[in-house]
């Protein structure tokens, strides 16, 4: 596992790639693609290949360990394991190649490996590689790495950077008044940090989550009861060698499986993030309300423009292109769940061009996150406006006066309060004088900015 833990260097490559970029059909490895590289070290066709490689060289070495062949010396192990480590694009067109004849990627790189293994003098080793499993074997492996491995340097940390900003934001703002909204008018006063904590909150229960999560895999043979290798060695406990293998790549074992592994876990990650991007959508489309109202401004920035035709324009686009990737993404996880939650009978192939899109969602998750981050950068809540807006409406006190009147056993509170205030746009003047014959002295002095609650404390009791 520490071969795989180590930094992964991008794949470069002789063309222009701004050229190329201009005639990919996907904004993924187009328009976005520099917003992006990292994910090729997952969700590349070259990745897959390599993370199947790797799944299948640790496994002839747990052969070797284990009896099934004989014991590779640490020299061996280490000429093996150098295929991986030095594992080049040429390799994998090789490969790639090979599969166009055999139409079977598995084959193909058992293929490939076979005749690396005899180059290294290794020969004996060929009929081992793999030996007893079938092709889910080492592709449900490989996925799971990659999700794993991008799950903890990319997922994570960029969910991390993201909380850091909105955490700062409900801290800076902790104290600035606020006109709430229900139902889009005019409700109770509350803070901007508190509404900004709020998602904080709800993000950081998905982060630890995210940190939490374990990726299970299975190697069970073709159909899930390692009939072959009880077969050729009954006298051993594949099982328990099954789960040891898995563990060793850092994955939790699963050995309750058809031909292929049951994805359950990797739905409830998926689910994971669709929530992450749905509270998400919920802040950008605030946020984007909250430019409308005036009460968060766009800081400008030199060179840009907001419109073809309107030069006054500074456009809340960061907050509607993560929307938008939001959306995207959550519709493929939402496939996800659907499609894989089983397969026909043992198992059919239908599956398999849908996982190939793993990377493509999760790159939309991360522009998303990316754009939420940048546009958040470029805000600063207006309290000059907010509290103008605050101010002219005296009515959201209305709850208020009816608590206190319930207080002093006026049955008829709440409708008195009703009538007096309901669909009306109501001044400080208009206020004080229904405090004073309603003969509530206590609420006298009480305004729209002074009611808060614990709007402040609670940003400070999330943290």
């Amino acid at each position: 596992m520490s071969l795989l833990k180590r930094k992964n260097k991008q794949i470069s490559a002789s063309y222009n790639q701004d050229e190329i970029s201009l005639q990919n059909i996907t904004p993924i490895d187009g328009r976005y693609k520099s917003q992006l590289l990292e994910f090729s070290n997952y969700f590349s066709e070259y990745a897959y290949i390599r993370y199947r490689i790797y799944v299948e060289l640790q496994y002839l070495i747990f052969l070797s360990e284990n009896g099934v062949a004989k014991k590779l010396s640490k020299k061996a192990s280490d000429m093996l394991l150098s295929i991986y480590t030095k594992f080049t694009l040429e390799d994998a067109l090789q490969i790639k190649k090979r599969e166009l004849v055999l139409n079977h990627d598995i084959k193909a790189i058992e293929y490939f490996l076979q005749e690396k293994l005899i180059a290294l003098s290794l020969d004996s080793y060929t009929p081992y590689i793999h030996w007893g499993i079938t092709s889910d074997d080492a592709n449900n492996l490989a996925y799971s790495l990659a999700l794993s491995e991008c799950n903890t340097q990319v997922i994570v940390p960029n969910l991390q950077n993201l909380l850091h900003i909105v955490k700062q934001i409900a801290l800076d703002d902790k104290k600035s008044i606020l006109l709430a909204r229900t139902h889009g008018q005019p409700a109770v006063p509350t803070t901007f940090g508190k509404e900004i904590i709020n998602f904080y909150v709800r993000l950081n229960q998905q982060l630890l989550t995210l940190k939490n999560f374990q990726f299970e895999g299975k190697l069970m043979g073709a159909v899930g009861n390692l009939n072959a290798h009880k077969c050729a060695f009954p006298k051993v406990n594949w099982i328990q060698k099954s789960k040891t293998f898995v563990s060793s790549l850092g994955l939790t074992p699963n050995i309750f499986s058809t031909q292929i592994l049951p994805l359950d876990t990797w739905i409830a990650y998926f689910q994971t993030l669709t929530t992450i991007n749905g509270i998400l959508g919920g802040l950008n489309r605030d946020m984007w309300t909250y430019i409308m109202l005036e009460e968060v401004k766009l800081k400008k920035k030199d060179g840009e423009v907001g419109s073809s035709t309107m030069p006054q324009k500074i456009n809340p686009i960061d907050f509607e292109n993560a929307e938008g990737n939001g959306e995207i993404a959550n519709s493929y996880f939402q496939l996800y769940e659907r499609k894989l939650i089983s397969s026909r009978l043992q198992r059919d192939l239908s599956d398999s061009i849908v996982k190939r899109t793993l990377g493509t969602a999760l790159s939309h998750t991360i522009l998303s996150w990316k754009s939420t981050q940048k546009g958040l950068q470029k805000i600063k809540f207006d309290l000059d406006v907010s509290r103008s807006h605050i101010n002219s409406h005296y009515e959201v006190l209305a709850e208020a006066i009816q608590t206190q009147l319930r207080l002093k056993n006026d049955q008829e509170g709440y409708e008195k309060v009703k009538k007096m205030t309901r669909g009306k746009i109501m001044t400080k003047q208009l206020f004080q004088s229904l405090v004073s014959e309603l003969g509530l002295k206590d609420l006298e002095n009480l305004t729209p900015e002074t009611y808060l609650g614990y709007a402040e404390e609670l940003v400070e009791e999330s943290l």
